[in-house]
């Protein structure tokens, strides 16, 4: 009894010496960056420093000289919202219809979409730059916009989320109900869905947030350029020796999906258990 109880104390103890181990390889690159974001280039070229330093202002002075931050910020906050909201409301409505009804070659089109899956976005990206031009929606937001509603990913997530955490009495009653097929899915599917919604939505935000590719061929208007399309103009020739500026412009980019991460963690913990459970 007592050898097993120190064995579990051992193994308990082991435990949280890993966790701290991880927490601190994950933690210590994104204070390292903040931190060189407040020291010189000179001072960042004579070795690591663990203490911010005092060119916080003077780099941020330069960084918004050099790159139009906050319409930068913008752009991408549009884009990124856009984006967002058009996945999760196309996504539940072709999940909650692959969930609940039957159709004909319904199997077969669940295969298409686990087929897309596996598909990498890269292997479209000539096909994707001719369609926008087509559509004329060169250097347009609706051209990093419209292409979310085809989130595949999103849909299967979802779709085991309604199979595992919605039960199909709550449907079934709705009918008897007399409610038509709209008013079902927006008034008792989507707020039952909002754990599984809150979770594809962050990995739908931090995704377009992140998006270099595609802004990459499709914008070039300065003033329609998002944030990771500027911070790449600070790794130039013309500013790449100036690594305070780099640090500090990565490090504001980074920031609000480390907020975001941090204050909606528990919907992505809920929404990724239910998600796993079946019925």
């Amino acid at each position: 009894m007592i050898l097993n109880q120190r064995r579990s104390s051992l193994g308990t103890i082991l435990s949280y010496v890993y966790l701290v181990f991880l927490t601190v390889i994950c933690v210590v690159p994104f204070y390292m960056m903040l931190i060189n974001g407040t020291r010189g280039s000179v001072a960042i070229n004579q070795g690591v420093s663990f203490i911010p330093g005092t060119y916080l202002i003077q780099n941020f002075m330069n960084l918004i000289t050099k790159v139009n931050l906050f319409q930068g910020f913008i752009n991408t906050v549009i884009i990124s919202v856009g984006a967002t909201a058009l996945t999760l409301y196309v996504s539940a409505l072709t999940a909650w219809g692959f969930a609940i009804y039957e159709f004909r070659f319904k199997k077969l089109l669940w295969g298409l979409v686990l087929v897309i899956i596996m598909i990498p976005n890269t292997l479209g990206i000539i096909g994707f730059y001719e369609l926008m031009l087509n559509l004329h929606l060169i250097d347009n937001y609706l051209a990093l916009i419209l292409p979310a509603g085809a989130a595949s990913v999103t849909v299967f997530f979802l779709h085991q989320y309604i199979k595992g955490g919605i039960p199909r009495d709550f449907y079934e009653a709705a009918q008897i109900d007399g409610a038509k097929e709209l008013y079902t899915f927006h008034k008792i599917a989507l707020p039952l869905m909002v754990p599984g919604l809150a979770t594809m939505g962050i990995f739908a935000f931090v995704g377009s947030w992140n998006n270099f590719l595609q802004p990459l061929i499709i914008l070039y208007s300065p003033s329609h350029l998002t944030l990771p399309l500027l911070i790449s103009e600070l790794n130039s020739t013309a500013y790449k020796t100036d690594f305070g500026v780099v640090y500090l412009g990565i490090g504001l980019t980074v920031l609000p999906l480390l907020l975001i991460f941090a204050l909606f963690s528990r919907y992505i913990l809920n929404g990724l258990t239910m998600g796993g459970v079946k019925e």
